[in-house]
């Protein structure tokens, strides 16, 4: 349809917009505090998860329309589509993998992830039916696609938000809020082995790659300093510094 998607998780919608101009063109209503967007080559629309209301908002690209709302057993993170009607998502507070049937809209397993706890970060390795999760414990767990069994690990950088597959070169990685990146190699038998933690600046915890040039793209700006928390509660996320917003470009 030549149009872009991008979640806004304050306003609870879907804002579309052309890719050509950039200009936005539309808006889908969504549950609260959408995070994780895909669009699902099978069934040819877009899903939406949502942190707040943990269900997802599936959105119908011909009309621009929220068309279905399914609900899931937890927060939604990161998730992927295998092209064949399945999608993947990691539940982060139930340290447990969401799978749903795109066509039929409604979730169709919810699998325990074992060692791996608040899963974020997420990708896929079609042909060895791998799926690759980010944990909050500084760990990488691989999962077979089809039935949900750990069948291997390794180790991570900090606060993991994101994860990208490069299928020719046999690679995943993860960009960690700690400022790294880290490369971990895919060898038969479930082998795995980190074979760099590349470093990229603190809070570049969201990664995209270009499967041609092989380059990663990492958004990211300069905060402030934040104030001590209060005691008993949370510590505030320090604000952005307007005007230092950059993309970090990592090529081999």
């Amino acid at each position: 349809t030549g149009t872009g998607y991008v979640s806004c998780g304050e306003a609870n919608r879907v804002d579309i917009f052309d890719l050509k101009t950039l200009k936005k063109v539309g808006q889908a209503a969504t549950g609260t505090d959408p995070d994780a967007i895909l669009f699902d080559p099978s069934t040819q629309r877009i899903f939406s998860f949502n942190a707040g209301s943990n269900d997802v908002t599936v959105i119908d690209p011909k009309t621009g329309a929220s068309v279905a709302t399914i609900p899931l057993s937890g927060n939604p993170e990161f998730s992927v589509a295998d092209g064949n009607g399945r999608i993947y998502v990691n539940i982060e507070n139930r340290n447990s993998m969401a799978v749903i049937d795109s066509h039929a809209l409604k979730v169709i397993a919810t699998r325990p992830m074992k060692g791996c706890e608040e899963p974020s970060a997420l990708a896929l390795d079609q042909t060895h039916h791998r799926l690759y999760a980010g944990c909050a414990n500084r760990k990488m767990v691989a999962i077979d696609s089809r039935d949900g069994k750990v069948t291997g690990s390794a180790p991570i950088g900090e606060h993991v938000d994101a994860a990208v597959f490069d299928v020719e070169r046999g690679v995943v990685f993860f960009s960690n809020g700690d400022g790294t990146l880290t490369e971990i190699a895919v060898g038969d038998g479930d082998v795995y082995k980190v074979k760099a933690n590349i470093p990229t600046q603190r809070g570049a915890r969201t990664v995209a790659l270009d499967e041609k040039t092989h380059h990663l793209f990492l958004p990211v700006a300069e905060f402030e300093k934040s104030a001590p928390a209060a005691p008993g509660q949370p510590r505030s996320r320090p604000a952005l510094i307007p005007g230092t917003f950059m993309l970090l470009i990592v090529g081999s």
